[in-house]
């Protein structure tokens, strides 16, 4: 290492020599053929600061000027002095521009290279470590989009020399945006946005998506509507974006303000409905109860009209829901039965009112006020009560707003007594309970019918009876007999005349059933014409399933017997006597069966 360190300065030093020979650096043209040594004992005092010990074996004793801007100590015995030039700060030096260094001295300069480079040629740097030409590698200068690269280099001439390529692995500025290959967004229409990141493209989490909704979803948009202008237009997204549709989105069913009676009876005789006032779009229930009726039906009172010699006033019972007089006066009834003292076999007991038609049925015994037949059926008009009605039946919850509880009533007593009559039969089977409930879904399907034009156990909703009872809210199954313009007395005969323990017939006798309901309805529909007036009956039974049923039928002894209660005299419909459904007066078969006309 010593070697080259010394070989190298001493390169330095001869090339500094050989530069002052050749007047590389010095603007000296001396010529002069001067002998004198510099160690020679000359008195000139040299006033140049230069303590450099000049080897120049200069030997100029001329006068001359010397223009070079060197600092030597001139040992010559002239009296001049040459100011050194400095060649490095002049620019004028010849060293390598690229990797060299220049060094001033007297007179002259020095070349040098940087760290890394040595000379070559006294002024040219050459890299350390050889190279050959046609080399290839990495530089060290920066390149690329954002300088993390370097350019190549190629070694010419032992140096390596940077080329123009730049072997740069980003293909992005840091910080630079783009769309994205990667779909995304509501429908999948966006482009995720890319980032540069380390010369990179990476995707962010950014969708670049001009859609504002997921194609076919709804919603309500910003336009009102409806009947308060409380609602709002349906809007569905179509291609990304909200779009109106022709469906408003209102939950008001009313215009605010607005009346009108709800379904809600009220009222003395719940003819009347309670008023509803629209608030809020919405129908709310008043205290309020629209009754056409002013009174409760069969309720009495003392009217305003005068009669009789003690001051007494007629007394008034109410009728569908109107005060109307009577022919008593209240000076003469003192219970206030409707029923004149001298004919109320008992003046202080209001249910007491005496038989005024001689049938031997009470007229007040059910319903409280004198009514000629409201406790009986005379059905031979003999004045003999025969058929002593069903006070539940007469007196349910609806019986006076159902105009055909009279006969509903008959046939439902009908009924209860041909299951005593036919007791062996039905197996000494308990009385038939009356049920308001049942008789509203049996009353509902005669009605049905005849609005429908329909005869049929199923309705046209595919409903039988036991649907029927669902949909009105009761828990329980049911069985159903129903019949087509007949009178009540005709109608029982009809379904008794069925074979014994069958059919109709089985249902009427069967210990099983419990209850029941009869729906009469007098059928009006002009569209239903063919055979005028129909008489539209239903009876729904409601059967304990847990009751023993093994002596039904096990002494029954005659098949199709009938009840002993013939039909009256009625008009009979051609269709039904096509089918052979009337009852035919003195006729040995009914029906074609073989069984006695009782």
């Amino acid at each position: 290492m010593k070697y080259w360190i010394v070989l190298l300065a001493a390169m330095v030093v001869l090339w500094g020599c050989d530069d002052e020979e050749t007047g590389a650096a010095d603007g000296d043209a001396d010529s002069d053929s001067d002998s004198d040594a510099d160690s020679d004992a000359d008195s000139d005092a040299d006033s140049d600061a230069d303590s450099d010990a000049d080897s120049d074996a200069d030997s100029d004793s001329d006068s001359d000027a010397d223009s070079d801007a060197d600092s030597d100590a001139d040992s010559d015995s002239d009296s001049d002095s040459d100011p050194d030039v400095d060649e490095c700060a002049l620019g004028t030096d010849n060293c390598d521009e690229d990797h060299g260094t220049c060094v001033n001295t007297d007179g002259s300069f020095v070349c040098g290279c940087e760290v890394g480079w040595h000379l070559d040629g006294g002024t040219t740097c050459a890299p350390d470590g050889a190279c050959e030409d046609g080399d290839r590698r990495a530089g060290s200068t920066p390149c690329g989009l954002n300088m993390a690269a370097y350019f190549t280099q190629l070694c010419v001439g032992i140096a390596w020399t940077d080329t123009d390529t730049c072997a740069d692995p980003d293909v992005c500025e840091n910080g630079n945006t783009r769309a994205g290959e990667d779909a995304c967004g509501l429908n999948g229409n966006g482009i995720i946005e890319q980032e540069c990141e380390g010369g990179q493209w990476v995707n962010t989490d950014n969708c670049m998506d001009d859609d504002d909704c997921t194609n076919d979803d709804t919603r309500s948009g910003p336009v009102t509507c409806g009947i308060n202008n409380d609602g709002r237009i349906l809007q569905v997204c179509s291609e990304g974006e909200w779009t109106d549709t022709y469906t408003c989105v209102d939950d008001d069913v009313c215009v605010n303000g607005g009346r009108r009676d709800s379904s809600t009876a009220c009222g003395f005789n719940g003819n009347g409905f309670i008023e509803e006032l629209c608030s809020g779009g919405q129908w709310v229930g008043t205290s309020d109860c629209n009754d056409p009726d002013e009174c409760v039906n069969g309720d009495t009172r003392e009217g305003t009209t005068a009669c009789g010699s003690s001051g007494g006033h007629y007394m008034q019972l109410c009728i569908t829901g109107a005060w109307t007089n009577t022919s008593t006066c209240s000076s003469d009834d003192a219970d206030g039965d409707l029923v004149d003292s001298a004919d109320d076999p008992d003046d202080s007991d209001p249910t007491v009112c005496g038989d005024s038609d001689g049938d031997d049925c009470d007229d007040c015994s059910i319903d409280g006020y004198q009514s000629t037949d409201n406790d009986g059926w005379d059905e031979d008009e003999d004045g003999a009560c025969e058929l002593p009605l069903d006070y539940a039946c007469m007196n349910g919850s609806n019986a006076a707003t159902d105009p055909y509880r009279l006969e509903a009533c008959i046939l439902f007593t009908y009924t209860n007594q041909d299951r005593a009559y036919f007791s062996a039969e039905s197996g000494n089977a308990a009385p038939l309970s009356w049920n308001e409930d049942i008789w509203e879904v049996a009353v509902a399907h005669s009605i049905d019918m005849c609005t429908r034009e329909f005869f049929a156990h199923d309705n046209p909703d595919g409903q039988d009876p036991s649907d029927r009872a669902s949909e009105a809210g009761l828990s329980y199954s049911l069985a159903e007999n129903i019949a087509l313009n007949l009178d009540p007395g005709a109608t029982e005969y009809g379904f008794m005349e069925e074979p014994t323990c069958e059919g109709h017939r089985r249902n009427i006798l069967h210990p099983r059933a419990i209850e029941a309901g009869v729906g009469y309805y007098v059928c009006n529909n002009p569209s239903y014409a063919q055979w005028g007036q129909h008489h539209h009956v239903t009876v729904d039974f409601r059967w304990n399933w847990s009751l023993p049923d093994n002596s039904f039928c096990n002494n029954a002894t005659m098949a199709c017997e009938v009840p002993p209660n013939p039909p009256t005299v009625a008009p009979c419909p051609q269709q039904l006597i096509e089918w052979n459904f009337c009852p035919v007066p003195g006729a040995e078969t009914i029906d074609g069966w073989d069984c006695p006309n009782d």
